[in-house]
């Protein structure tokens, strides 16, 4: 990119040493010994056979982002970076233009790759639209495009077997993709991996197996195979250990082999049937198999292996060939081979730096450059023959290197590298002899000094102009300086000491003409400016901090965001000006074309547009970091910022000229085009241009004008590193300036030949002197992270001189105490010596009580120190107490301790371990479990509801009947017949009333037998018994017998009930682990009360009586001669117990036996009685002891078989015990499951419920409804018959029945009158007469002449009470089918609940049986003998005992005896089933026998009403015709009885009025008298006041009247304002009527208002 027209600097690449080695699948194989891979903006192309490396440019200039090879066609397609980037096919080898295909994403390409035929191309975009394109190339077209992912895609690969299948992978997510054919062209399908159970990983390596399976890798080193877009197998190796200990970055599969890639370095051979064959639906996720054959591809000895990024094949088209390039992430590429018999080691045919370069520098005295990365790889390339030479690993974060030169070490070969670790080590490297082999890795490196400055780590270091002083920058917020100290062999550097800076050190630059003046960056915008000493200062010794430097601080401020609304407004003035003139030139136009036109120019241009509000000036809350601060001369600074600041050089003055801090700089000059772009590094070339290293890898050229040093806009740029990842630290010259360098983060490292036409001047090169030695080892490396610093030691040591002299004082001070307490010793004694009275007291001796007191209060402070400072121990050992002994003693009941046999010693009898219950622990479990167990399920009490449900029907049919009791009752109430209703025939005394009454009551009397019988009948048939019920009786008979059937269903029968009570449950589980641990605490308290009987009854311990004399006489060697022979028992007393005693007694006895050696006989009898008493004695003591060893003995041996017993006992309760465990595990396990389905068991259960009550609400509403119609038509029956009976007689019957009958028609609309029409059934037709017919029509509107008003009117009232009932059945109607379709609703969701529930039900009822297998897997110790062994069949015995079942022979007998009495039960049934039988024929026998009676009666009783009244007819009838006849009679009787009373009653109308007249004159008599008398008593009370009252002066009257006077003209003058202010008014209305003005005088108005 160019912005000059004038003579420019030019500089061409003249070689790359390195590559993105870290970039995925960065590698492309053109032909066999010619690979291709990626170095930011540049194509490398590398012939391995003759070691040529030649380049092209990217087309875009903004980055490559892939390349690949088509495996059909010699092209190669590259990716471009950029703004929608195009896709070039080149044609190899000739690099001819194919194709370029746009419009595949916006910003990069992250993946390419062709299809197997090489027709079809699809491509991987990147951040942000993600877009995978298919590329029908030939065409230059896209073919398919859509959204890959939302993420990062790494990797695109085709099946080579199945067309139209690819898999894409990347960040946290993998997609399987088809292509498909449709009419409509093809179709992109793509669906989702889902990881299931297994991580969610980013995924890199995947391939496609013949079989449609994918296999891919993970973040954990373990192959994944796919199937369907899930994980079916996670492979790993032998005891889960990954397949590789990284990600797998590529798969390959040969001949049934899978080769998988891995970032450790290693490449694993997988037998892939060995995998496609695995069972995966066990339920197992992981495969563990071994690999058939592995490699490990790195250099030697190395610990670190290489990070296998991809591998690319040498020869693709010949599967014979097993040589593979290998792309190595750690730096380099690799050739290697993969024979599986008699391969080559791998060969690292190209070596690199691993990821970002750090720093650079030249050597001053040759062609030699030395690179740091972060990985801590140090590189030294001799750049004219273009040639790596030495190449060295550290074990550290690289961050800074500096090459001394020859001025500091004479040979040149001593560098300074900084780490991250705050470490500084300072090497010598032999480089000529490096140089001069062709071997990078020779030991040509020696660690000659090494310190830590820095805890943190080290962010910049730099050399002053003259060599004498190293400085580093960290992130600690330190700046250490050294000196350096040339010696005749190796310079040394020497520490001076440290300034502390406000934030951590960004940059550091030297003031020109000041070699100590160091001005310091900072990263939150600080900028220091301090000149440091050169040599180490005095007051440095007990801490390296400089406190006497002084600096000069001043802060960057933020004025990026006030410059552009500076730029924004001079742009709208520009534009505005340029509107403003635009706008003269038409106005003057104008007047031009017409002189005489009068134009307002101020009004035109004051209605322009008004100008938007100025953007807000946005400053950032944390300042940014500096990324440059250099000096351009003594006074002036440069400052390049990072984050929001970029893309602007801020000059400042130098701190020295300006004392004052500035806020703002003095001059902002904007980086055209990169008013947003860091800028990294900068370099100045001959102080005539300027290189910058920008952000995104470019190198930017501009060229300096002497007259404003600060105008670049003369520049060139040239985009090299990536423009990604490609931030370029460092730019440096070679040291004859004729060749420039650059580094980035890309790991790239180039060089550029400059062509520069301008005279160069003179450069003078360093010569290197004398030859060098390298020291025979190296000295000793810092490993460990947390080593001290510098400051660290200093203030280390000075505290361990503190220290040492405080030691010292001490030691002299208690020297001086010791011989001041011997001295008060020696007084002591001294004092105690003299007498009592001149004894100096211990209070006189005290020389002040205070001392003593705080001597007492410091130890007691003391002490209290020494317990805070033990406390965490004697806490921790009382905890450790507490641990051991509640794991060894409290769990036990007693202490173990043992009983050895008297006889047999070696025999020992030993106690048992009583394990304490814990009940602590068991009751909350216990209040768990019963909360557990108060869950019950349906399925429990199944059979209880159905008894419920019995019982409930039962109790429904006693309601029928009790209603239809009431139904009955209610009719006979309403015996009376409708006809006579509303006739009083109870009080007639007439004749005919009395024939009426006697004639009704026979009526009643036989209706009232009627009814009664058929209530009687009803109540039998309602006492029939239901065969579709069993009676309770009956269903309890029938449980009973199903328990002691003795049907015992096994657990692992398929016909056991699995929800019977009789199952395990968690409850019933506890609690058979309980009664078993309190069983073996009852065996084990048992043994121990045995054993402490035992041991109450052994023996004490027996005191030998000593006999002193009776030892002598032993010592007769006579008598012990004749004892031996005589006896043998004697020869036990030939021992004592008190032996000194006996020695003693002894020497005075051989004293007398020298003076008398005879004894007499009496001493001899004496003395022989004595020893048969001893004897005897010895002999019953002997015997007693024996006795009761032998008693002891057999205790024991007692005590040991009952020990034996409970330990057996024990041992198999523990078993069963264990059993119990394993059995409450597996309960415990599936009880949240079986919970968790009895709830939508019971939830499904409590909605059908829900259901069905409601359907049977409806149903009782639907009856209640149905009963509602029908006595509706019965009123309407009711009212029919009634007025019927009224009209029954009447002339105009026919008229006023069709008036009744007449039917009601609804109006259509609202507003319409509603219209009847006349309409007459067949049956009222037919019942017309024909004589009644061919009257005249009558107008039902019209009352005729001669019909009576009231019946003509009741015709109308009964016809609207029966349209009101008629509308009620109507509307009852309606709300039926409303209620028939809601049963019709809620039966559907019966039945889709009802399926759900079978659904569950199967469920539930397939996890028990899964839980009961898993029971009946669990195994059980049960002992048997032999005499328990029953073999029922008549066959061989069988060996197999697994086969047989284990049954308790106590219900065995009880069955044998359930068996007799089924049989007895038997017999005894089909005896009372032939009797029932019989008695049933006798039943049905006399029903017949009776059915034939009741029908010769009806026939006799039907003869006789024929014979009797001509005809058959009903009695009831023939009644109600008989009385209606009667009420006909009574009611033509009733005229004349009418016509007397009415006479009756007029006069005594008249005889009332008369005495109503006088009663009326009686009143007003009274009532005068009585106002008469009102009037007087007011008069009494007016006379009493005025009596009362005092009566007025004349004074008293005049102020009255005055008042009075005053009031009225008070109101005279209101009167008169009034009557103005109405004129006034009239004259207004007036007016506004006319509409003209008022002519009245406002004044007067207001004088009226007022």
């Amino acid at each position: 990119m160019y912005n000059t027209k004038r003579k420019f600097l030019r500089y061409n690449i003249s070689h790359s040493f390195s590559y993105d080695c870290q970039k995925y699948f960065n590698l492309c194989v053109a032909e066999p010994n010619i690979i291709i891979f990626i170095s930011g903006n540049i194509l490398h192309f590398w012939n391995i056979s003759t070691n040529k490396l030649w380049f092209r440019r990217g087309y875009t200039g903004n980055g490559i982002g892939h390349i690949t090879k088509n495996p059909v066609f010699n092209h190669i397609a590259v990716g471009e970076n950029g703004t929608k980037p195009p896709i070039i096919i080149y044609k190899w080898p000739s690099m001819d233009i194919v194709t370029i295909l746009y419009n595949g994403t916006l910003k990069s390409y992250s993946h390419l790759t062709y299809s197997t035929d090489g027709l079809l191309l699809v491509s991987q975009g990147g951040h942000p639209d993600y877009t995978i394109t298919l590329w029908d190339w030939q065409k230059s077209k896209i073919a398919l495009k859509c959204k890959s992912y939302n993420r990062d895609v790494y990797n695109i690969t085709m099946s080579s077997l199945l067309p139209g299948y690819f898999v894409t992978s990347g960040l946290g997510h993998i997609k399987f993709w088809k292509i498909s054919e449709t009419f409509t062209g093809l179709k992109l399908k793509g669906e989702i991996g889902r990881f299931g159970q297994t991580e969610i990983s980013d995924i890199i390596g995947v391939y496609i197996m013949p079989d449609g399976k994918v296999v891919s890798g993970c973040e954990w080193g373990n192959i994944l195979l796919w199937e369907e877009g899930l994980i079916t197998l996670e492979i790993c190796k032998k005891n889960r250990q990954p397949c590789h200990t990284k990600a797998i970055t590529q798969f390959e599969y040969i001949n049934g082999e899978l080769i998988s890639i891995g970032m450790d370095g290693w490449i694993r051979i997988w037998f892939y049937e060995t995998i496609d064959q695995a069972d995966y639906h066990t339920g197992e996720r992981f495969l563990e198999i071994q690999p058939i054959y592995e490699y490990c591809i790195n250099e030697g000895d190395e610990v670190m292996n290489s990070m296998l990024m991809c591998i690319r094949k040498q020869e693709p088209d010949n599967p014979e060939s097993m040589f593979w390039y290998a792309q190595d992430g750690n730096g380099g590429i690799w050739l290697i081979d993969l024979h599986t018999s008699k391969a080559e080691l791998p060969q690292k045919i190209f070596t690199c730096h691993a990821g970002v370069i750090a720093d650079m520098d030249c050597a001053t005295w040759g062609p030699f450059i030395v690179t740091l990365g972060k990985a801590g790889q140090m590189h030294i390339y001799n750049y004219i023959e273009k040639r790596l030479i030495l190449a060295h690993n550290f074990n550290d974060i690289g961050s800074q290197i500096i090459w001394f030169p020859c001025q500091i070490e004479a040979t040149g070969s001593t560098l300074a590298c900084a780490f991250k670790s705050g470490v500084i080590r300072i090497i010598t490297v032999a480089v000529s002899a490096a140089n001069a082999v062709n071997n990078i890795h020779g030991d040509y490196i020696r660690l000659i000094q090494i310190v830590k400055p820095h805890k943190m780590a080290i962010t910049v270091m730099s050399l002053n102009p003259s060599c004498s002083l190293l400085i580093t920058g960290s992130e600690d917020s330190t700046v250490f300086n050294f000196t350096i100290i040339v010696t005749n062999t190796y310079p040394v550097i020497m520490p001076i000491g440290f300034i502390k800076v406000p934030s951590g050190v960004t940059c550091l630059a030297w003031k020109p003409q000041c070699e100590m003046t160091v001005l310091i960056g900072c990263s939150q915008g600080d900028c220091i400016e301090v000149t440091l000493p050169s040599t180490p200062q005095l007051y440095t010794i007990a801490s390296y901090e400089l406190v006497q430097c002084g600096s000069k601080v001043f802060k960057f401020h933020s004025v990026k965001s006030a410059i552009r609304n500076e730029l924004i407004r001079l742009n709208r003035e520009k534009k505005e000006k340029e509107k403003i003139a635009k706008k003269r030139e038409e106005i003057a136009q104008l007047i031009v074309e017409d002189p005489e036109m009068k134009i307002n120019e101020e009004a035109l241009l004051i209605n322009m547009e008004e100008e938007e509000p100025l953007p807000e000036i946005y400053i950032p809350k944390v300042p940014n970091k500096i990324l440059i601060a250099q000096y351009i001369n003594q006074y002036v600074i440069w400052l390049l910022m990072a984050g929001f600041d970029a893309g602007y050089i801020y000059e400042y003055p130098s701190p020295e000229i300006n004392e004052t801090s500035l806020e703002k700089p003095i001059k902002s000059t904007m980086i055209h085009d990169a008013d947003d772009i860091e800028i990294r590094s900068c370099l100045f070339y001959k102080k005539k241009y300027l290189f910058l290293g920008m952000e995104h890898g470019q190198i930017r050229v501009c060229k300096l004008k002497p007259e404003n040093y600060a105008d670049l806009s003369d520049y060139w740029i040239l985009s090299m590193h990536d423009n990604f990842n490609g931030c370029i630290p460092k730019i440096i010259l070679s040291h004859n300036q004729t060749m420039l360098f650059t580094c980035g983060y890309d790991g790239n490292l180039f060089s550029y030949e400059i062509n520069d036409d301008t005279p160069s001047e003179a450069i003078e090169f360093e010569i290197i002197k004398g030859i060098l030695s390298l020291p025979y080892i190296s000295i000793e490396d810092i490993e460990e992270i947390d080593h001290a610093s510098l400051e660290e030691m200093i203030q280390q040591t000075e505290r361990e001189r503190v220290a040492t002299l405080a030691k010292q004082s001490k030691h002299h001070t208690l020297q001086i105490l010791s011989k001041l307490s011997e001295e008060y010793s020696n007084i002591m004694e001294r004092n105690n010596a003299l007498p009592k009275s001149h004894r100096i007291t211990s209070e006189e001796l005290e020389l002040d009580l205070r001392i003593t007191a705080d001597l007492s209060k410091e130890l007691e402070t003391e002490m209290i120190i020494i317990r805070e400072k033990l406390a965490f121990k004697v806490e921790k050992s009382k905890l450790r107490l507490q641990k051991l002994l509640k794991h060894f003693i409290q769990p036990i009941a007693h202490l173990p301790f043992a009983i050895c046999k008297m006889s047999k010693p070696d025999n020992v009898v030993y106690s048992l371990r009583q394990h304490t219950l814990n009940i602590d622990v068991i009751l909350p479990h216990i209040d768990t479990i019963k909360h557990v167990h108060a869950y019950r399920t349906p399925y429990i009490d199944a059979e209880t509801n159905e008894n419920s449900t019995m019982s409930e029907k039962m109790q429904h049919y006693e309601g029928n009947g009790g209603k239809m009791e009431n139904e009955i009752s209610t009719k006979q109430e309403q015996s009376v017949a409708v006809f006579l209703k509303g006739i009083d025939y109870k009080d007639t005394d007439s004749s005919l009333g009395i024939q009426l009454n006697q004639m009704l009551n026979k009526y009643n009397l036989r209706k009232t037998r009627l009814e009664q019988r058929e209530k009687e009948w009803k109540i039998i048939y309602n006492e029939k018994p239901d065969k579709s019920i069993n009676h309770m009786h009956d269903i309890f008979a029938i449980e009973e017998a199903r328990k002691t059937i003795g049907d015992y269903k096994l657990k692992t029968s398929s016909t056991f009930n699995l929800l019977s009570e009789e199952r395990d449950t968690l409850f019933s589980k506890y609690k058979q682990l309980l009664n078993c641990q309190k069983k073996i605490e009852k065996y084990a308290e048992l043994k121990a009360d045995r054993t402490q009987r035992r041991l109450s009854v052994l023996p004490e311990q027996i005191r030998a009586c000593s006999d002193e004399e009776y030892e002598v006489l032993l010592l007769d060697e006579k008598f012990i001669e004749q004892a031996k022979i005589s006896s043998e028992p004697l020869a036990l007393f030939s021992v004592s117990e008190r032996k000194l005693k006996i020695q003693s007694a002894a020497r005075d006895m051989m004293s007398l036996r020298l003076n008398d050696d005879i004894d007499s006989l009496w001493e001899r009898e004496m003395k022989t009685s004595r020893i048969l008493y001893k004897i005897y004695k010895q002999d019953c003591i002997l015997r007693y002891a024996a006795t009761s060893c032998e008693n002891l003995d057999k205790k024991l041996n007692k005590l040991e078989h009952d020990r034996l017993d409970i330990v057996a006992e024990s041992i198999n309760i523990n078993l069963f015990l264990l059993t119990l465990r394993q059995e409450y595990i597996i309960l415990r396990e599936c009880e949240t499951k079986e919970s968790i389905l009895h709830d939508q068991v019971n939830c499904k259960l409590e909605e059908i419920a829900t259901i069905r009550q409601k359907i049977q609400i409806i149903t009782d509403k639907i009856d209640v409804k149905i009963k509602e119609i029908a006595n509706l038509r019965n009123q309407i029956k009711n009212i029919f018959l009634e007025y019927m009976n009224k009209i029954n007689d009447n002339k105009f019957r026919n008229f006023l029945h069709r008036i009744f009958k007449k039917k009601y028609k609804e109006s259509k609309g609202e507003e319409e009158i509603t219209t009847t029409t006349t309409e007459t059934n067949s049956d009222d037709t037919n019942s017309i007469d024909t004589r009644e017919s061919e009257l005249v029509y009558f107008d039902e509107n019209i009352c005729p002449p001669g019909c009576d008003k009231k019946l003509y009117d009741l015709a109308f009232s009964m016809r609207e009470k029966r349209y009101f009932c008629e509308h009620q059945i109507k509307d009852a109607q309606q709300i039926v089918e409303t209620l028939h379709k809601e049963i019709q609703i809620e039966t559907k969701k019966l039945k889709i609940i009802e399926s759900n529930l079978k659904k569950n039900e199967d469920e539930l009822n397939m996890f028990m049986l899964e839980k009961q297998k898993k029971l009946n897997n669990v195994d059980v110790t049960i002992i048997m003998k032999l005499h328990q062994l029953q073999y029922f069949e008549k066959s061989e015995l069988s060996f197999k005992l697994h086969d047989c079942v284990l049954f308790d022979k106590n219900r065995l007998s009880k069955l044998y005896a359930r068996i007799q009495e089924l049989h007895k039960e038997t017999l005894e049934l089909h005896v009372k089933h032939k009797h029932a039988r019989m008695h049933l024929q006798r039943i049905q026998l006399d029903c017949n026998h009776m059915r034939v009676n009741n029908n010769n009666l009806k026939n006799e009783i039907k003869l006789k009403i024929i014979n009797k009244f001509g005809q058959n007819v009903s009695l009831n009838k023939l009644y109600e015709t008989i009385i209606r006849r009667m009420v006909y009679d009574i009611k033509a009787n009733l005229n004349e009885t009418t016509m007397y009373f009415t006479k009756r009653i007029k006069h005594e109308k008249e005889s009332y009025a008369e005495e109503l007249v006088i009663l009326n004159k009686l009143i007003r008599e009274h009532t005068q008298k009585l106002s008469f008398l009102t009037i007087l008593v007011e008069e009494q009370s007016k006379l009493q006041k005025l009596s009362k009252r005092h009566i007025m002066s004349d004074e008293e009257m005049l102020q009255l009247e005055e008042k009075y006077k005053s009031d009225i003209v008070k109101l005279e003058r209101i009167l008169e304002n009034q009557t103005r202010q109405k004129y006034i008014f009239q004259n207004d209305i007036k007016n506004l009527k006319l509409k003209i003005k008022s002519q009245v005088n406002l004044v007067e108005g207001n004088d009226v208002q007022k």
